[in-house]
């Protein structure tokens, strides 16, 4: 059968699996139910272009082969240039391992090969809907974009009533329209806290949860109603979950491995490590923001300077290495960077020479 060999492209370009995934007409329901069933591998290419379908909107405008093979020649490029981009990491690496009671840390082996297809594929999906939506139908033409500036943050509801609390320099995308039965999507870069609302599926006698997806580079958070935070920074993407359950979806070579949360429990990928960490946590800590307070509890400086570089904008660097080791405790209400670096440099006891958005750290004699 011809689509045993299909590719997301040749999905979406095929009348009759675009007439199926748009519920135009459903006679081809028994006919794609019943080759799915036989052909479960191929489930996550039809799942890609499902979405791929649902998002450029073709009943308002079809597009061509050519404009396809636009897109498909620019995801190749921009691929091939971020083949040979090394990113640099600067986050602590340091982990403890193998622990028992409550406070266990979990370390879920993932291949790093794995990770980096995991961000290439997610990375192709949204510059597919981008790209798309700029050949085809015109810049935001088929989804919603909210962006963050440094030290802003913002309150978004989506389209079922979920809430969105958006951290500063971040983004999040989602169609702009979420029919009934809709798998809701949304694009995360960068950090935000999700407050997700329940929500049934409501055609004919099916019955269930309509699922709820947030998609970033490292993995994908699946729940149906919960309270939690993704922060999707550099080359990690880290989970922690306020309430409710949900699903990490986190490529492996022959398939996705799912790890289960429960409330308190945080979750960080890197695509530079070969290790998942999983361990129990103080919520509260890394979620605050979401209130204008930030929370610090023994937090090593280094995470500290993570925060007001990725927040506020500023680069800093650090004369002494150890000085990134030492801990902080105290909590900040309505944050201002300039507030935090005159705190350290009083804890610390170092002297801080800042020229614009570049702040040095240096020890006192």
């Amino acid at each position: 059968m011809k689509y045993i060999n299909y590719s997301v492209q040749d999905f979406v370009l095929d009348e009759k699996f675009k007439v199926w995934v748009l519920q135009t007409d459903t006679r081809y329901d028994s006919f794609w139910d019943s080759w799915l069933a036989e052909n479960p591998d191929k489930k996550p290419i039809v799942e890609e272009a499902r979405r791929l379908i649902l998002l450029i909107n073709f009943e308002k405008n079809h597009p061509g082969n050519e404009d396809f093979d636009k897109v498909w020649q620019n995801i190749e490029t921009v691929m091939r240039e971020g083949a040979e981009h090394k990113i640099d990491n600067t986050r602590n690496k340091g982990t403890v391992i193998s622990m028992h009671g409550e406070d266990q840390i979990t370390r879920l082996k993932a291949n790093r090969k794995r990770l980096w297809v995991r961000f290439a594929a997610v990375f192709i999906g949204t510059l597919v809907v981008s790209t798309v939506a700029y050949f085809v139908l015109g810049p935001g033409y088929t989804f919603q974009e909210y962006v963050t500036a440094y030290g802003e943050t913002m309150t978004i509801k989506l389209p079922d009533n979920s809430v969105v609390r958006l951290n500063s320099n971040s983004s999040l995308k989602f169609a702009r329209d979420w029919g009934e039965n809709d798998h809701r999507e949304v694009w995360l870069e960068g950090e935000a806290f999700f407050n997700v609302v329940k929500k049934d599926l409501a055609v004919g006698e099916k019955v269930g949860r309509s699922k709820f997806t947030v998609q970033t580079q490292n993995l994908n958070v699946e729940v149906l109603g919960t309270r939690f935070n993704v922060k999707d920074r550099d080359i990690n993407t880290q989970v922690v979950l306020n309430s409710g359950k949900v699903k990490l979806e986190i490529p492996k070579e022959n398939g996705m491995l799912n790890v289960l949360m429960q409330p308190g429990e945080l979750v960080e990928v890197s695509t530079e490590h070969e290790e998942i960490i999983k361990k129990k946590v103080e919520p509260e800590l890394y979620t605050s923001w979401r209130n204008n307070v930030l929370i610090f509890k023994e937090t090593p400086l280094g995470e500290i300077i993570d925060i007001l570089q990725h927040n506020y904008g500023l680069k800093i660097f650090v004369q002494n290495p150890s000085l990134a080791e030492r801990k902080y405790t105290g909590t900040f209400k309505n944050p201002d960077s300039e507030i935090i670096l005159e705190s350290i440099s009083t804890l610390f006891d170092v002297e801080i020479i800042r020229k614009e958005d570049q702040v040095l750290l240096i020890n006192r004699e």
